[in-house]
């Protein structure tokens, strides 16, 4: 019958030797634990048929070694075939990480432990305390809503589902990840490609690069969306949770490209990011909140030699922008792949 961890581990008494280790096996089973001077645990686990990939935890120093030499007192040394080995950093409770091991009895009972089992039981543990993820900051709600208000009077723009479904995989169009310019429509007037910034009060936005400010090689034009927009106290105005369920709504669900616009719209909510679907700030645009400028106007730095990349703060509030009727046939273009 296999013997438990915890109780193997209590009853290995500590090394008197800086350097050793005290240590014993776990009857019934091919695993041995092994405790240090400074009462922190070792677990050695042999006889492995595959060899496990190793992860990489902070505590927890991880080997793997196709031979062991095991010297054990009063007995001949013996030779351990496809070895891993753990150790827990001293800092760390040995005693819970012992019984924390008892589960792979319960998991495993015959007690033929492997390294997936060992480490599949470290991940439930760390799943169980994850802490969930840090809230998007106030200033990456505020970009993403006023992405999310451009693309839904571009779609809204759209005449069919097929129509929408081709504006909106101009949103975030650099595959699988973050593009540097949040909107490249190379249909559009000769290939238009648009950077939104937006803010509250005044036309000062960060630039985060040369290149956001760039026209794209291939495109006519290249703008910076300038959106002013206003908190509100929820009495009024919309959330970014509020914008992507509008943008859900812009085809109805009996159209036989729903799921298609649906799933998407979804991807490109996943690439962006988790502020798309913010509940807690409420904000309004006002009509005229946006200007379209060409980026050739937006104040840039000087870059001296050897500098490759910067990033800054520009004021756009006296840049020339595209007038109404340009900034109407424009956006006409958009809509109407």
């Amino acid at each position: 019958m296999a013997q438990s961890f915890r109780r193997v581990w209590d009853s290995i008494p500590l090394p008197t030797i800086i350097g050793n280790s005290n240590q014993d096996e776990i009857q019934g089973t091919n695993a041995r634990v092994f405790k240090d001077i400074d009462g922190s645990l070792g677990l050695l686990i042999s006889d492995l048929k595959t060899r496990p990939d190793l992860p990489k935890f902070e505590n927890l120093e991880i080997g793997f070694s196709p031979e062991k030499m095991l010297n054990d007192p009063g007995s001949p040394p013996r030779k351990l075939r496809n070895c891993i080995e753990i150790r827990l950093d001293p800092s760390c409770d040995s005693d819970l990480l012992a019984t924390i091991l008892g589960r792979m009895h319960e998991i495993e009972p015959s007690g033929t432990f492997s390294g997936e089992l060992l480490f599949g039981v470290i991940d439930e543990v760390v799943e169980i305390v994850r802490r969930p993820p840090r809230p998007p900051s106030k200033e990456e709600v505020i970009g993403a809503w006023g992405e999310m208000h451009l693309l839904h009077l571009f779609l809204a723009g759209s005449n069919s589902a097929d129509d929408k479904i081709k504006v909106l995989s101009c949103w975030e169009s650099d595959g699988a990840a973050r593009d540097i310019i949040d909107f490249r429509f190379p249909y559009a007037s000769g290939g238009t490609s648009i950077e939104v910034k937006t803010s509250i009060s005044e036309r000062t936005h960060h630039i985060n690069g040369i290149s956001q400010v760039t026209v794209p090689d291939g495109y006519a034009n290249g703008l910076l969306g300038s959106l002013i927009i206003a908190e509100t106290d929820g009495s009024s105005g919309k959330t970014a949770c509020d914008l992507l369920a509008d943008l859900r709504g812009l085809v109805p669900d009996s159209d036989e490209r729903f799921d298609e616009f649906r799933d998407s719209l979804g991807s490109k909510v996943s690439i962006r990011g988790p502020e798309c679907s913010d509940e807690r700030y409420f904000f309004s645009a006002r009509e005229g909140s946006l200007r379209l400028i060409p980026v050739a106007s937006v104040p840039k730095p000087t870059i001296g030699v050897g500098i490759t990349e910067v990033e800054w703060v520009a004021d756009v509030s006296g840049c020339l922008e595209i007038d109404a009727t340009g900034a109407a046939s424009l956006l006409s273009s958009i809509s109407s792949p």
